[in-house]
């Protein structure tokens, strides 16, 4: 039996060993947002999931913004951001290198990549449409003709009433794996930084976008049994999936192996008012994992009350210990942060 104790929240990931894949098409998911510079200026960011096992990713993506208001476009380029880049989305285990450590490692991750354009909105409207697509979808088994349809992210912006605004952003990184049978949660940590209020769902994939002039049509499911729905099975969970508009938070027991595509949007809303919105397309991907799924405990120390929450004073030292479990002897349990 192995046990752990820390002191801050914590995110179980369990290493699984994946298969060889061929060369395919790169893109896994996406999110589009903005943060307010001044006046009317934006910096919007693009974030790109690449499957690393994939072709490789352009240098730029064009950024499409689409007025209702006045029936005006335009469109911009958005290039490589130079600052830091994160880490693929992968294995944990430093001594376990993924394909995109080496191009010929078994063990699949994923890359993200950050495009930025910093762009002056010409007028104001109460529904901006600012979207941005890739052309080479990776492959998923949840949704009709993934291979031949283009990945469609957007993010709305309602600038008619102030244009201080900065849309909500994910705070947690896409999830990298899941167990094929064993109960799995995740948070995508949705924030605006405005103090606006956030509601977060499940929205159907788009497609269909190759120029800015395009509009998306939503994407279809696959036939399966029981059949996928937005509701409680967007992918093979048995009708287990859920999610908490309010925090956010969705559970689910994955029961087939494989990647599927799930598309997240949020909203934020100012006086009761809708002031914009974004979304996120993930990939979830599920292991046939053979071992034994590690377990916890409840929550100890004296600022946990028991209910899964922890309560803490501003400035004042926080500790707390949650014991995780293997019946595994040979089992290697790592534990990560979010």
């Amino acid at each position: 039996m192995k046990k752990a104790c820390i002191h801050i929240l914590l995110v179980l990931t369990v290493l699984f060993s994946l298969p060889n894949s061929s060369k395919a098409n790169y893109a896994a998911g996406g999110e589009l947002i903005y943060i307010h510079i001044s006046d009317s200026t934006y910096q919007f960011f693009f974030k790109l999931y690449r499957d690393c096992s994939g072709n490789a990713e352009p240098d730029s993506v064009q950024l499409c913004f689409n007025n209702p208001c006045n029936n005006s476009s335009f469109s911009r380029y958005m290039t490589k951001w130079t600052g830091t880049q994160q880490p693929p989305i992968g294995p944990i285990c430093a001594q376990m290198k993924s394909n995109c450590d080496s191009p010929g490692s078994p063990v699949q991750a994923y890359k993200e990549i950050w495009y930025v354009k910093t762009v002056t909105m010409p007028s104001r409207c109460n529904s901006w449409r600012i979207f941005t697509y890739s052309t080479t979808r990776n492959s998923i088994y949840n949704l009709q003709n993934a291979l031949s349809s283009t990945m469609y992210v957007e993010a709305r912006m309602n600038n008619s009433t102030t244009h201080n605004n900065s849309s909500p952003y994910y705070s947690v990184r896409p999830p990298y794996g899941a167990a094929q049978s064993s109960p799995f949660t995740y948070n995508a940590g949705a924030v605006d930084a405005d103090g606006d209020s956030v509601w977060t769902d499940l929205v159907m994939l788009r497609t269909g976008v190759s120029t800015c002039t395009d509009t998306p049509n939503n994407m279809s499911f696959n036939t399966a049994s029981p059949a996928y729905n937005l509701s409680t099975n967007p992918f093979g969970t048995n009708n287990t999936f859920g999610i908490n508009g309010g925090t956010g938070q969705m559970g689910f027991t994955p029961t087939m192996a494989g990647k599927a595509n799930v598309v997240l949007r949020t909203r934020e809303y100012r006086n009761g008012i809708m002031i914009g919105s974004i979304m996120r397309e993930m990939q979830i991907m599920t292991l046939n994992f053979s071992g034994a799924v590690p377990t916890y405990t409840a929550i100890r120390g004296c600022g946990a009350p028991g209910t899964g929450t922890i309560n803490g004073c501003m400035g004042a030292p926080l500790s707390f210990c949650i014991d995780f479990l293997s019946s595994d002897t040979t089992s290697r349990l790592f534990l990560t942060t979010s």
